[in-house]
Parts: C-alpha cells; structure tokens; sequence
C-alpha cells in the first residue's frame, strides 16, 4: 500500500488546492481525481454546513499543525485539498470543439509570467464565456497552487495549454477562420471602436513590455483601452488582468 502511494505521488503530480472556493470547485470537476481533503478543526465545521456533495479521504488537523504545513500559502482559509494535475489538452482539440460554434474567443498570454495575474485573466474568462488560455512553455508557468487559487474556481473550466511556439500557434488558429487581436498600448485604434469578430484570439502581453514584435506582425488588428478621462497622467496603463478583463467584456457585450 505504501509502494502503491509513493507511485501515485511520483508520477501522477499530485497539486495542493487551497481555499474555499477552489476547492469546492475542483471537488464539483468529475474530470478532477481527488486524493484528500485536509482541513482545520474550524473549517471542518463550517465545510460540512456549506458544502453536501462527495469528498474524497478526510484528514481533520489542529490549526498548529495545519500553520506548520501550509502556512506558505495566504489565505488557504484552513482547506487544502491534495489532487491530481488535470489532463493535458492539445490546440488542436480545443479548435474542434470551437468548429461549430458561432461565437467563440480564446486567450494567448505573451511573457505574462506572474501566477495571480494568469489566475485573474483565468477568472475573467470563465465569466465572459472563454473556455482557453494559451501560454507559451518557456515564459509561463506551469499551472501551480497560485494561479488556481487566483483563479478561484475558473481553473477547473478554463483550459490552461502550453504551446511550444506562440507565432506558430497563432497561424495555426488563423487557418480556422479565427481573427487575431493584440492588445496594444501604443495602438491608435481603441476596442470599443472595433467591430469585433465572432471567432477571434486575443493575445495579451506582459505590463513592462507588452507584446513582441513577431508576435505583433502575426495580429489582425492591434487595439488599445484608453480612457477618456485621464485622472492621474502617471497612470497610462492598466494592470494585464484588469486590460484582460475590459477586452473580454467588449467581446462578450456584443454577443447576440
């Protein structure tokens, strides 16, 4: 017994889930394999009132032990659950799937690396309908604890893919008939001006650099998010979550 969970540790990467409502999330996921469920005296109480459906192996441990354990991870709120990483998923699947659909936007992050903001940018996409985000595998991380915590819950429906070539994967999304943006500060041309196509990726880059010129000459459109009303000239740009977020929103308010 002891061999067979030291082999399912090892090679089935197994990922700490911390938080309410990631947890419940992932629990609700069938596509999810759960390990076990530990918990804080006092949250074990308030979970069994909130929560009534299947949970996998409980472990109920004193706040001490919990702190010693998990503590690196803020706000856990006294709940980890131990899972394992959800399934890979190609492009080239997630092309099919989109292959009937009228509508549909999917999201490539360019050098966008820090774990909360790609969490935030996953949340955003499950509120306004996109089922994708593409990052490349050398300037992403791999999805971690953060970004689901981040993603409170999006990161059970939102897929997360590591693509090798970013310009690459680009091209191949344009021979399905999806139109390519780029968010761009220094665009002349604002979103809310632009007819925004049914089938399109947007394609997001970091706050310090933004996107790279390779990956800007592969764009249908470049499109900025100005403010009309300019409060503070020190602030010319938004945090990529919050840019994220207000591009989505264009998109998602114009479905019929």
């Amino acid at each position: 017994m002891a061999q067979n969970s030291q082999f399912f540790k090892k090679n089935l990467h197994i990922i700490n889930i911390y938080g309410y409502h990631s947890v419940v999330a992932a629990l609700k996921n069938k596509n999810r394999r759960k390990k076990r469920l530990i918990l804080t005296e006092n949250s074990a109480k308030n979970f069994k009132k909130r929560f009534k459906g299947d949970v996998p192996e409980i472990s109920i441990i004193s706040k001490k032990d919990f702190e010693r354990n998990y503590y690196s991870e803020e706000n856990n709120q006294g709940i980890v659950l131990e899972a394992l990483r959800l399934p890979n998923i190609s492009i080239n699947t997630i092309i099919n799937q989109t292959k009937n659909e009228s509508r549909s936007i999917l999201l490539m992050l360019d050098r966008v690396k820090d774990p909360q903001n790609i969490g935030s940018i996953m949340r955003s996409a499950a509120l306004f309908g996109s089922k994708t985000v593409i990052v490349s595998s050398d300037n992403a991380p791999d999805m971690n604890s953060t970004i689901i915590k981040s993603a409170s819950g999006a990161a059970e429906i939102v897929n997360y893919i590591k693509v090798t070539n970013l310009v690459r994967c680009i091209q191949e999304i344009k021979k399905k008939n999806f139109w390519v943006i780029g968010l761009d500060s220094e665009s002349n041309q604002t979103i809310d001006k632009l007819n925004i196509p049914d089938k399109c990726l947007l394609v997001v880059g970091s706050e310090h650099s933004g996107l790279r010129e390779l990956t800007k000459k592969n764009c249908d459109y470049l499109i900025s998010i100005k403010s009309k009303n300019i409060i503070n000239l020190e602030i010319d740009s938004l945090n990529v979550s919050n840019a994220t977020s207000i591009a989505l929103y264009e998109y998602f308010k114009k479905s019929k």
